[in-house]
Order: C-alpha cells, then structure tokens, then sequence
C-alpha cells in the first residue's frame, strides 16, 4: 500500500478538548492523538470546555465524495475523484488504497464500510454495486436487470447485516452470504455475493435518493425529495410525510426516547414531527442549507446539525431550543458521521474535521425561567428537594430523585423578590416580597396556595434565644424584613435591627419562638446548613463584613468570621472551613477551629466585571466547594485551597446546587435545569475516596431515598370547592388534607386530582 503522496504535509492539529480524567474505555484507542478539553495549567488544575470540539483536521487536496469508518481499523476511508484514501486517525497516517488512472475520473459516488463483514460496499457510476474486501481487492460486483430501475443510494443494515438499496419506486433490500462453492481465485471473501432478499411495492412520484437505519425502531428511513418514507426491515411502507420542507430533504434522525422525527433540508431549516407525522416545532439558526446530521450516542435528545454556513449546531428535542454553536471549516460542512460514542466527523469539500463530543451537562428538568438561585432542601427520611428561585419572581420546588417538579409559585406583582424560604416538614413557602411583608404559602398544591401575609409588627419580640451584646444592654427594634430562611422545620427572618426572629409555621399562622440579637446593623445574608445544623448570619459592620454561625441545636454562637470589606455574595460551610464570594470576584477560605480563631486564605481574585461570583455551593458527600462567576465558569474546589477543575460552559450559568448522594451539580442554562457530571470531569478515585471519608460521620440530619409511609387514616377533613375557591386567602393548615406517601414523589400532588376528590366527597355527602 503506497503512501498517498498527494496528500503529505497536509495535517492541521486543531485545539480541542478531551477529558485528562478520561477512562480509558471512553477514549479513542491511540495515545498520539493529544487533545485539550481539559487544559493543564500552572496551577495544575484542569480547564473543562463543555460542548463539541475540534480534536484534528485532516486536509485533502483533491475534492472528497463520500467518508465511511472503521472503528476496527481506526480508521476513514475517504472517496475522492481518483479512488480511495485511508486515514488513521490513531496514528495521524494516509495512504493510497485504491487508485484508478488519470483518465478515468469520478468513478464512484458512495461507499459504506461493513464492520461485519470487513468490507466495502461502493456505488459506481453507473449505479452498479461492488464489492471490496480489506485488500481493497474488487470480489463481486451487483448488476441489475436493465427492466429494473437503477440503485441511487445504498445503506447498510448493522443490525440484519444486509445492504439496503434506494431506487424509483421504492427500496430494495440484499443478503451478503455465501454462494461460490468452487472458487476460481483465492481472495478473502470472494465466495460472498449479494443476493436480493426483499423490495418495497412501488409507489408512484418516489425515488429515494438516502437512506439512512433506525436499529432502535427496525426502520428503513428513506429521503425522495421534499418527502419522507418510513420502511419496516421487511421493505413495508408505514410512513409517507409527504412536503415536509420547502426544499430537499438532506437528513433524519429518529428520536425514540421522545418519538419524534427531525429533519434537515436544503431550505436552511430544521423541522421537528411526531411519530404520525404531525409538525411540532422548526428551528431557523442555520442560515445556508442544511447539510446532514446525526443523534447524539448519549444523549438521544439531542441531534447535531451541519450547514453550508460554517456552522454546526447543537440541538435540544426537550427544551426546542439551541444549545450549542460551533464555526467549522470554512464551506461548511458537507457530510458528517458518528466514528464512535466519543468521537464524531464532519467532511467539508477538501477536509475531514474530527470533534469530540465533549457532552458534560444533561438535562435535567425544565423550568422556562433563568433561575437566579437554587437551594439544597434536606428532609429527614426523606429524598431531598430543590427550591429553585426564577429571575421573574417565581419560584419551582423540584424532587431530586425523581426529576419531578412538585410545586410552582408564578411570579409575583413585583418581578423580583428579596428572599425565599422553604419549610419541607410544614410544607409551608415563604417568600419575601419587600421589606414590610412576608407571604405565606402551602406547597401540598400546584399551583402553591396563599394562606396569609405577615409584617414585622407581627412578631413580638418578648423572648430573647440568645445575643452577642453585652448584658443589659436593648437596642430599638426596627420591624423591617432584609433577608429570610428556612432552618427545617422553622423560618428565620433577618431584621434591618441586626435581630434574626425565629418563627414556626404551627396552621395558618407564623408562631414566633424568639430572637436572637447577632447584630446592630442589618443582616443582610441567612442561609442554612442542614448537614452541619449550621444557620449563616452576615451584616456589613462598618468596614467589615462579620459572618455569625449559629449552632441551631441550642442557640449558641460557635464561630465569628471577618472577611473584609467587599460585598458578601454568598458562603458555604464544609467540615471546619468556609468558603465565601464577594462581589469583587475574590474567594476566600476560613479555616474554623475548635477555640473560634480564623485563618483566610484569598485562593482566588478576579477583578474583572465577568468573573464576578454568583454563588458558593459546598458538597460533604465528596468534600468539595463550587463556584459559579459570570463568566459562565464553574470553579471546583477541595478544603485544602486546591482548586480541581475550572468548568467552562457554552452559555450563560446563573445558579448552581450539589445534588446529594450523585456526583453531578445543576445548573441553570438555556432557561432550564441541566446537570454537570461530576464522575465525567473528576477523576473516579478522588470522588470514591472524598464519599468514603464522610460517610463514617453522618449527622442527624441525612438524606435518603426511603419514604416514611403516612397513616391512611387521616382526621382531617376534605376540602370543598366552594372553600378552596373564596376561602384560599384564611384556610388553615390544619384543614389542607393530608398526602398519603405513596413513593418518593412525595407532595407532588396535582390539583386536577385533588378536585375530583373534593366533588366525589361532596357527591357521597349529597
């Protein structure tokens, strides 16, 4: 085999991605091939880019026709105008396979590699069919009846192992098995023919120029102008979608998670359809043709488009939306294919680009809002849930084990609110509206129910819990809210007088428990730790911002921290150390130790407008600290002011949260909820290792997946429609009929059943 002489010094390596922490049966099998989605820097932490990257760049000099894989041999076979080109992609070598004359030009049109077989199949110019074994050795050639019509595609069947053939009128479909018993040469694989099988019926105005093979359906998807023909692997026609697009159909993908149909076409658009053949939803990002596209191996929601604008997109079937945009080659792409679950092509007219798919984040559920906060819900015995707040001033209650939205609060008559606070053992939402009211919600509904407002005046302050002043020493309280709480089953409410009121939402009201007196000056972040029982409290003292812990247990002060001058963004707690953001893009960490003496250490500044902090998380399942900047970077870090990894996502991040007993976060992107796969982008020791240190220390507090099973025998007494409807604003806590425990979608009640209760139990009483 000759070495391709018309092609040497024609390698571009391009900068891309791939995991450092990459196990090995995730990557490509060749060590030469160096890639960089995750960066080794000075500071030997590690930069992850999310979303696809180029991994290598393999140019041509002359026009390429048609590109097929060999994951055996790692290895394209490109079909060019004099024949064909091997490339290994593991060893960055090209060679001449095949080579036809100078004179004889463009003699093959496609070509299709079969791992089963090892071997060939290539459409010729004239529409015959041939054969070519691994010695590129020709071994059989189809030739049709001259009454039948003529072959105009060819696609081969992984999973039936037979070649499918696209024609006038319909499909055909052929078995390559032995037939020669007296061989006239020995060659590998000459005993083997292509032997018709099946055809389609032939239906009238079709002639289908691609096919491509659903093995997760058993369909044969055919492409015959602007329509779309669905086959059975027995050649039966199911589906005809006829003018689909304005333009030629280019590409389908078959969704089965979703049972959804996605096609491309030469009218620059990208069309979504049900499985009857239904328009749902059509995507006009691309702005020239679109020219092929593929599903994700991992995610079969999401599909990859390429375009004659240079462009290749990255599509969610979920949200509809666009989640990613990559610039490729200059010409655009004109083919594109998968070469293993890692790893995809997109051929352009003289170069084959190879891209990682470099696919960190899953989504996780949706939310239609950019969420400007998310909070870790612990309930004892019970699977934990996410308050998660909307920049528009709603706000979403989600089960962490089911992926589940539970409840919704829409957004208030201001588009924003002060602070939100979420009683999982009362049921019982908060939210803080301004700085004279608090509303008072019922989350056993969906939509939440109101069930009362509150002011300052509201709460006396007649029992002191405890106080940081001297003995004796009352200040003037001042009956306005600044921040707010939930510390299990009770709420705290930071005051403008430095107090922190305790309440218990006991019915239909807020019972207050006491105060305690942190400070003089508002306090102006509460936030709470349930696996330590830890409730935060930070006031601006003159220069300073001071930081109060406050063991929930007994009232007693464990910890005073002064971190600086700089506006406190967020903290989070971690064993004996704390982490906090500040509005000048610095983080620091606080090292706690038994006699309350503190040590900062600044392990990172960023001045920069975009580099701003906008939440500090902490897990105590793998002992890590995660920070989200504006920049749309996630920053992991351990207790020992070592940061591990630096997260750079595609779009806009606005709140993060650790997800309890899994190594994933979630995130905010795109209006909805994803997760980071922390086993992914971390090494797997570190993960294991981090879990096991802590799981000889669990505190009182714990989540779990087991549910607690409710009584069914319950006292209270039903609600009527008439109630719920003039009644919402006075109904008591006590009258909201209790939810019986049926599995670990615990409190998601929908309204539509509750009502249908309430009528049957109005009908029995009739």
């Amino acid at each position: 085999m000759e070495v391709d002489d018309r092609d040497q010094d024609s390698w571009a390596s391009a900068s891309s991605h791939i995991s450092l922490w990459s196990r090995d049966d995730d990557t490509l099998s060749f060590e030469s091939l160096s890639l960089t989605s995750v960066q080794s820097t000075e500071a030997a932490h590690s930069i992850v880019t999310d979303g696809p990257q180029s991994a290598l760049q393999y140019n041509h000099r002359t026009p390429i026709t048609d590109v097929t894989v060999s994951q055996f041999a790692n290895s394209l076979y490109i079909l060019d105008d004099s024949g064909i080109v091997t490339w290994n992609y593991g060893n960055r070598q090209n060679s001449i396979a095949l080579q036809f004359p100078p004179y004889k030009h463009k003699l093959l049109s496609a070509i299709i590699y079969s791992e089963h077989f090892n071997v060939l199949f290539i459409l010729t110019a004239t529409r015959a069919v041939k054969v070519l074994n691994k010695d590129f050795s020709e071994v059989h050639t189809l030739k049709l009846p001259v009454e039948q019509p003529k072959v105009s595609c060819i696609a081969f069947n992984g999973q039936t192992h037979q070649l499918i053939a696209g024609c006038l009128g319909g499909i055909k479909i052929f078995d390559y098995r032995q037939q020669r018993s007296n061989w006239k040469v020995i060659k590998p694989m000459a005993q083997y023919q292509l032997v018709a099988s099946n055809s389609s019926d032939y239906t009238e105005g079709v002639w289908i120029r691609h096919l491509t093979v659903s093995t997760t359906m058993d369909w044969l998807i055919g492409f015959s102008g602007c329509d779309l023909l669905v086959y059975t692997f027995d050649a039966i026609l199911l589906l005809n979608m006829k003018r689909l697009h304005y333009g030629h159909v280019t590409g389908c993908v078959f969704a089965s998670t979703l049972k959804y149909f996605v096609t491309c076409s030469e009218d620059a658009s990208v069309k979504v359809w049900s499985e009857s053949g239904a328009f749902i939803a059509s995507f006009s990002k691309h702005v020239k043709e679109v020219t092929a596209m593929i599903a994700h191996p991992h995610c079969p929601w999401l599909v990859l488009t390429c375009s004659s604008d240079a462009t290749i997109k990255l599509w969610n079937l979920i949200t509809l939306q666009l989640e990613y945009s990559l610039t490729s080659s200059v010409g655009g792409g004109r083919l594109m294919g998968v070469v293993n679950k890692n790893y995809f092509y997109v051929v352009t007219a003289s170069s084959v680009d190879l891209l990682e798919f470099n696919h960190f984040t899953q989504f996780w559920s949706l939310s239609y809002c950019k969420m400007s906060q998310l909070l870790l819900v612990l309930r004892e015995q019970k699977a934990p849930q996410i308050l998660a707040r909307g920049a528009d001033g709603s706000v979403r209650v989600y089960s962490s084990d089911a992926v589940h939205l539970t409840t919704v609060l829409p957004s208030h008559h201001t588009s924003s609110l002060m602070g939100v606070a979420y009683s999982a053992a009362t049921h019982v939402l908060c939210t803080l509206v301004d700085s004279e009211e608090v509303w008072m919600y019922s989350t056993r509904f969906n939509p939440c129910c109101r069930l009362g407002v509150w002011h300052g005046e509201m709460f006396p302050a007649d029992k002191l819990l405890a106080s940081v002043l001297p003995a004796g020493i009352r200040l003037e309280h001042r009956m306005e809210f600044c921040s707010i709480c939930a510390c299990g089953a009770i709420i705290a409410l930071g005051m403008f007088d430095g107090r922190v009121v305790v309440v218990e939402p006991v019915e239909e009201e807020l019972k207050t428990i006491g105060y305690l007196q942190a400070f003089v000056s508002p306090i102006t972040l509460l936030k709470f730790d349930g696996v330590l029982n830890t409730l935060i409290c930070a006031s601006n003292r003159g220069d300073d911002i001071c930081i109060q812990l406050w063991d929930v247990a007994n009232w007693t002060l464990s910890s005073n921290v002064q971190c600086g001058s700089s506006e406190l963004v967020d903290c989070a707690l971690l064993d004996n150390c704390m982490m906090t953001g500040h509005g000048n893009g610095a983080l620091s960490l606080f090292r706690l130790s038994d006699s309350s003496s503190l040590n900062n250490n600044t392990v990172y500044t960023d001045d920069s407008s975009e580099a701003l902090v906008t939440s500090v998380q902490s897990s105590h399942s793998y002992m890590l600290f995660a920070s989200s900047h504006c920049s749309n970077i996630i920053r992991l870090w351990n207790n020992h002011y070592v940061l591990l990894l630096e997260v750079s996502l595609a779009t806009s991040l606005h709140g993060c949260c650790f997800l309890p007993g899994q190594a994933c976060i979630i995130l905010s992107l795109h209006h909805h909820l994803y997760k980071l796969m922390l086993d992914k982008v971390l090494p797997q020791s570190m993960l294991i290792l981090q879990k096991e240190t802590i799981e000889t220390a669990r505190t009182s507090i714990t989540a779990t997946d087991s549910v607690i099973i409710d009584d069914l025998t319950s006292s209270h007494d039903l609600l009527t429609v008439q109630q719920y409807l003039t009644g919402a604003g006075a109904m008591a806590t006590s009258q909201i009929p209790e939810q019986k425990e049926l599995s670990s979608h615990d409190d998601d009640v929908r309204s539509g059943d509750m009502l249908l209760l309430w009528l049957l139990y109005d009908a029995d009483n009739e």
